[in-house]
């Protein structure tokens, strides 16, 4: 768990690069809003949270590497996949 980043993700970074080539500039991780916002674009009063892909069970090499059989927390990555296909 503790290989387990907060800051600076790969899904993270890809939206970085994808705002500052289309010209948005943003601040990171703004410690004095609510929930420490990954992104702060502050010209249109706009926060984006970027959900890391752990959790969600998305295929990281990370994941490969933690998830054993008997890790639990491939329990719980499942059980979220799941829930995420039963949405509408």
């Amino acid at each position: 768990m503790s290989r387990i980043k907060s800051k600076n993700t790969q899904p993270e970074m890809l939206v970085r690069r994808f705002l500052h080539a289309r010209g948005f500039r943003y601040l990171l991780h703004a410690k004095k809003l609510q929930g420490k916002p990954d992104l702060v674009l502050p010209k249109y009063r706009t926060v984006i949270f970027v959900h890391g892909c752990f959790w969600h069970g998305y295929p990281l090499q990370i994941l490969q590497i933690l998830c054993g059989t008997q890790n639990p927390n491939r329990l719980v990555a499942a059980k979220n996949k799941q829930q995420h296909r039963q949405r509408p």
